[in-house]
């Protein structure tokens, strides 16, 4: 099949878990024989950009998979026209604000395939909004699309409860894992008793209840360090406030031992898994939880909140532990009792490695996807 892929900061521009999701997706897809273009929308802001209006996209069809990458939206006309060019049987749309593009290259003749990374009325109600530009991006595209795919039952379910009239669309499709060549070197025990975190700054994925659960680790033995790697790359503003209200919470001594390296590269935050005995979860709601897989993948045993996705990828009392969402004491308890066993962490660690594995595997995330396509092409 011929599939085009629409997406944003595609490798090796990659600002989150999406564009490590996609990534996976798309080399699964070459892999199996398919034919994939992909128009990345890299670092796209239309409000910040707007004024940038002798931009050109840049255009590679001689690589697997063959790229289209811009950024302002004066390279979309040629953008367009080069993606028509690759005669797609299928576009696969994983950003609904992207939507409008998909629908140019459709014609209303090449079905449409859209990825919900993130429940956005989930979002708005957590954060008392009725309504934002993302939310009625994502109904729109959910109305448009001829299937939509779904990480986990857990986000199905609340698609399915937001848009009844269109649950014949979703489609549940786990991420695809692959294995590492740094994963691979896996071994216990680990020599520092590290707690680590990895991921983008914000209010859902818990970061304040992080900063709480980090503090109160430290406290709780001189010996446990913990490394927050991560933050926010397209928004610097917002990463210094977020350092303001850490810096606010200075407890002293303890804060020593609490490290931020910033946005880590695949080898480096692979590295970083190699060395750590748990991995922190402390997010509101997750679709999936892609950083919780490839920290398992690691070997490396996850205490998650009760929110959504991760309830599906770690089984409680064997790869990790899944505690209330927005409990610090029972995060912080979880995690020390697996800090204090070596064993108990070797013992989770490797389960945790056999069970991502097992059942995360990137073919099957394939074939389950080469299922939609012909569905929809059919």
């Amino acid at each position: 099949m011929n599939i085009l892929v629409i997406t944003r900061d595609y490798p090796p521009h990659t600002n989150g878990g999406i564009s490590t999701a996609v990534w996976y997706e798309v080399q699964g897809l070459v892999a199996a024989g398919h034919r994939c273009t992909v128009v990345s929308f890299d670092a796209f802001r239309p409000v910040t950009q707007a004024l940038l209006t002798d931009q050109v996209p840049r255009i590679d069809f001689s690589c697997s998979p063959a790229m289209i990458t811009l950024s302002a939206p004066s390279a979309i006309p040629a953008a367009l026209e080069a993606a028509r060019q690759a005669r797609p049987d299928v576009i696969h749309l994983h950003h609904s604000t992207l939507l409008d593009f998909a629908l140019d290259l459709s014609g209303g003749h090449v079905p449409i395939v859209k990825t919900v990374h993130v429940i956005q009325h989930q979002m708005n109600w957590y954060r008392g909004l009725e309504s934002t530009i993302t939310s009625k991006a994502q109904a729109r595209a959910v109305a448009t699309c001829w299937r939509a795919v779904v990480m986990s039952r857990a986000a199905a379910q609340m698609m399915a409860a937001e848009f009844p009239e269109f649950s014949d669309k979703f489609r549940v499709i786990a991420p695809g894992v692959p294995d590492q060549p740094g994963a691979a070197d896996a071994s216990w025990p680990r020599p520092d008793r590290i707690a680590v975190h990895a991921g983008r700054f914000s209010d859902i994925k818990g970061t304040e209840v992080l900063f709480d659960v980090a503090r109160g680790l430290t406290a709780a033995d001189p010996r446990n360090h913990v490394v927050i790697a991560g933050g926010l790359p397209d928004g610097q503003p917002s990463e210094r406030r977020y350092m303001r209200k850490w810096a606010r919470g200075a407890t002293g001594p303890d804060d020593e031992r609490v490290s931020f390296p910033g946005w880590l590269d695949r080898s480096q935050l692979s590295a970083l898994f190699l060395q750590s005995s748990v991995y922190l979860a402390t997010s509101v709601f997750e679709t999936f939880g892609l950083s919780i897989a490839e920290a398992m993948l690691h070997g490396v045993p996850v205490v998650a909140t009760a929110c959504g996705g991760p309830q599906e990828i770690i089984e409680h009392g064997v790869s990790g532990m899944v505690v209330p969402v927005g409990d610090t004491r029972a995060i912080v308890a979880a995690a020390s009792s697996i800090l204090d066993s070596p064993d108990r962490c070797a013992e989770m660690g490797r389960a945790a490695r056999q069970s991502i594995l097992k059942r995360f595997d990137v073919r099957t995330h394939t074939e389950s996807l080469e299922a939609v396509y012909r569905e929809v092409i059919s």
